[in-house]
C-alpha cells in the first residue's frame, strides 16, 4: 500500500508542476516589432512555342484546298510570352511563315499561309493579369496572311505597372494547297520572334 500511495502522490505533483508552467508562460512583459524588407528585381523576358506540328495527310485535288490546324492548350501548343522583367519598356513579337517545300524543287508559297485567333483573347497562364498585353493590329478572328512578319503579341512601353506573368495564345493556322500540287511531304517554318522596345 505504501508504494501505491507514493506513486499517486508523485503523479499529483507532476500535474501541479505542469499547471504552474502553463500559468507562468502567459506573463509577457513587453513586445517589440522588427521591420522586414525584401526587394524583388526583374527577370527575363522570353518566348516559347511548340517544336513542330503535323497538319495531316491530304489527297491531291483539282481545286485549291485549305487545310487548317488549331493549336491546342491540352498539348501545350501555346505561343507564349513570359514577362518576368516588369520594366516600363515594352515588347512586341512577330510571326511569319516560310514557303513549304518538298526538298525536290516543289513548294507551296508562304502567301498561301494565314493565321487567325478566335476568340480574340490572350490567356493568362500564370502570374498577374495585365490588360496591356494585347494583339498587334493585324491579328484578327478572320485569316490574315503571314508571308511577311505581322505583330502578334505586344505590350506597349510604359504600361507594365510592375506586373509579371505568363501569357499564351492558341491560333489556327491555314495552308491553302494549290490545285494539282506535286505529291510529296512538305515542310516549312513558323518564325516567332521577340523584340524589346
Amino acid at each position: 500500500m505504501r508504494n501505491l500511495a507514493k506513486k499517486l502522490f508523485l503523479g499529483m505533483l507532476t500535474v501541479t508542476s505542469l499547471i504552474g508552467l502553463s500559468i507562468g508562460s502567459t506573463n509577457a512583459q513587453s513586445t517589440t516589432g522588427t521591420d522586414v524588407y525584401l526587394t524583388l528585381t526583374g527577370g527575363d523576358l522570353t518566348i516559347e512555342a511548340t517544336g513542330s506540328i503535323d497538319m495531316g495527310v491530304l489527297p491531291v485535288s483539282t481545286v485549291a484546298t485549305p487545310v487548317e490546324y488549331t493549336f491546342s492548350g491540352t498539348t501545350s501548343e501555346h505561343f507564349v510570352v513570359q514577362d518576368l522583367k516588369w520594366a516600363f519598356s515594352g515588347y512586341y513579337t512577330t510571326i511569319q511563315a516560310s514557303n513549304l517545300t518538298d526538298g525536290v524543287g516543289n513548294s507551296i508559297p508562304a502567301s498561301n499561309v494565314s493565321l487567325r485567333v478566335d476568340p480574340l483573347n490572350i490567356l493568362l497562364l500564370a502570374g498577374s493579369a495585365n490588360s496591356n498585353v494585347a494583339f498587334g493590329p493585324s491579328v484578327s478572328t478572320t485569316f490574315t496572311l503571314i508571308d511577311s512578319a505581322i505583330t502578334f503579341i505586344k505590350r506597349d512601353p510604359a504600361t507594365n505597372n510592375g506586373l509579371t506573368g505568363r501569357y499564351g495564345v492558341l491560333p489556327t493556322l491555314r495552308v491553302l494547297v494549290p490545285a494539282y500540287q506535286a505529291v510529296w511531304v512538305y515542310s516549312g517554318t513558323l518564325t516567332f520572334t521577340l523584340f524589346e522596345n
